[in-house]
């Protein structure tokens, strides 16, 4: 038994694909009944367990480590098991079912043709079809947004520059037509779709609804709109951060770190605001970088939306950085402490009346 075809939604990342996940992981069941599966063995929302799969046995990531904690696997039964489970999931469901994925980094972090191909070796073990869904999005727009993420990964430990160093070369995140480029080769020419990221030019200004239509679901189809997510935190909380990753690591020897306790997304709660911003001369600099390969995936590819927009007045001129607020600095570790309190208070009193 297999799906009819897969839709598999790649990112990118920053680009409304945690409120994509929501409304998909909001309306499962109700998608199920129409014939829709959106994916529950690779990941309760987000399809994490395709990183995990995918990448190379030498490469180790947030993803892949907690899909092997969880587990308690090697990598290699990692991978049966996910074979297995996938095939049973298209066993369970709907004869001329469809399967839509979603995970943004594999946009990211599949950064050769082995590992893409080793993708769709998988998904073609259930499905004749593979669409594959990309939204890009302005390269220094990109970066400012990441360095957020970077933050909550636990993989910044200073304000350390927004912006990456190009002066050997554009990373390959970056790269969007060599992206393009290789998952053209694996996957078809045809089979990928390409759209700008504008928050103007989605349909209706809204990424799920943009979503929706473009995959083909349309308007009649049964989906849950989940609440915004995923915002941007102050410039004093990343700075806490910056010292909570250095204090309390996301990983302790290849495992979640107990003691974390989620500040991450606490500090989403307590402490939202925008966060640090190059200067304008810097995101210039960096976008100019990133023209040559802009102009070739243009030229190459069918962008759908057009080109980028070219502002940058959302830039300070000043190049010289916001300075931290001691108070503001205060006020949000203050904060962070209510919020952990308050659930230690309500878990004990929970254990309490389980006694």
């Amino acid at each position: 038994m297999s799906f009819a075809r897969c839709s598999l939604h790649i990112g990118m990342e920053k680009t409304g694909t945690t409120s994509i996940q929501g409304m998909m992981t909001a309306s499962r069941k109700a998608l199920l009944a129409e014939g829709i599966v959106y994916s529950r063995v690779m990941g309760s929302d987000n399809h994490t367990n395709l990183i995990a799969y995918a990448r190379d046995d030498d490469k180790t990531d947030n993803q892949r480590k907690r899909a092997l904690a969880r587990t308690r696997l090697g990598l290699d039964a990692f991978r049966r098991r996910i074979e297995e489970a996938l095939a049973e999931e298209a066993a369970r469901s709907p004869d001329g079912a469809w399967l839509i994925l979603s995970n943004e980094h594999l946009q990211s972090r599949l950064t050769n043709l082995r590992e893409k191909q080793r993708l769709k070796a998988l998904l073609d073990t259930v499905a004749p079809e593979v669409d594959v869904y990309l939204y890009l999005r302005r390269q220094d727009k990109v970066a400012v947004s990441l360095y957020g993420t970077r933050l909550r990964s636990g993989s910044v430990t200073s304000m350390v520059p927004v912006l990456p160093d190009v002066a050997g070369g554009l990373p390959y995140f970056y790269d969007y037509h060599r992206i393009c480029s290789e998952f053209a080769e694996v996957f078809g020419r045809d089979r990928l779709h390409v759209r700008v990221f504008d928050p103007l030019r989605l349909r209706e200004r809204d990424v799920c609804i943009d979503f929706r239509d473009w995959i083909g679901l349309g308007p009649e189809a049964p989906l849950a709109r989940p609440e915004r997510l995923n915002e941007s935190i102050s410039i004093e909380a990343q700075y806490l951060l910056t010292h909570l990753n250095q204090a309390v690591p996301m990983f302790v020897n290849d495992k979640p770190n107990p003691l974390r306790l989620g500040v991450e997304k606490r500090l989403d709660r307590v402490a939202p605001g925008r966060g640090v911003v190059p200067p304008r001369a810097a995101a210039e600099t960096f976008y100019a970088a990133c023209a040559p390969v802009n102009a070739a995936l243009f030229r190459d590819f069918e962008v759908e939306g057009g080109g980028f927009e070219e502002g940058f007045d959302q830039y300070p001129s000043d190049p010289a950085p916001a300075p931290i607020d001691p108070e503001a600095l205060a006020q949000v570790a203050a904060r962070l402490y209510r919020d952990l309190a308050r659930d230690h208070a309500a878990l004990k009193a929970r254990l309490a009346g389980k006694d």
